[in-house]
């Protein structure tokens, strides 16, 4: 029997750059969460690495941003492989009570887009995220930019001047477990975004 408390979970891709449509999904991070944006320990994440398919498009820089080298990533499961297993992670954890993923993602426009490039690489499917996720997508970055636009409006400058995750963090004093990895990130994203919620 499933565990989950709410749909929420916070979605987190590495990438081998920054064009989902050149560049590919190498990480992946599906963290569950509570209605309070908590983490659910109860329920495990789903967490991948993914040989990339397209050796020519992988970006040096991105590499050294996620910790990673051609070696490495020549060891991991095949994106097939990683779909498999996401397929059967998501039936065993989501139900007719629960039948999508509520996301929440600190980029959310970018991760939609990896994640959609990932699973259909083709763009056969008209909607292949919606396949498992709600289509409204909560995005950490864009509330970060909501609360600079409410203090701006007052009169002040931004609260986030710097609206990059680490950033984020490091003003509420959060130190991200692991940098640049899918789960970091998640686990970043899940504390920054609890936080801006109880700010409002």
């Amino acid at each position: 029997m499933s565990k989950l408390t709410s749909p929420l979970c916070v979605i987190d891709t590495e990438t081998t750059g920054l064009k989902p449509f050149c560049n590919e999904v190498i990480g992946i991070c599906i963290l569950p969460l509570h209605k309070n944006y908590d983490i659910n320990d109860d329920v495990p994440a789903f967490e991948a690495k993914i040989q990339p398919e397209n050796w020519a498009t992988v970006e040096d820089g991105a590499l050294k941003v996620n910790g990673e080298t051609r070696e490495t990533l020549a060891t991991y499961p095949s994106r097939k492989e990683v779909i498999g297993g996401l397929n059967t992670w998501f039936s065993e954890y989501f139900s007719d009570e629960y039948n999508k993923i509520h996301v929440l993602a600190h980029n959310a426009p970018f991760d939609k887009a990896f994640l959609s490039c990932m699973l259909d690489p083709q763009g056969k499917l008209r909607d292949a995220v919606g396949l498992f996720t709600h289509y409204r997508w909560r995005c950490s970055q864009a509330s970060a930019q909501f609360v600079n636009d409410c203090s701006i409006a007052k009169g002040n400058g931004p609260v986030f001047p710097n609206l990059a995750l680490t950033r984020i963090a490091k003003q509420m004093a959060f130190v991200n477990p692991a940098p640049h990895t899918a789960l970091g990130d998640c686990i970043t994203t899940a504390y920054v975004y609890k936080k801006l919620v109880r700010a409002v």
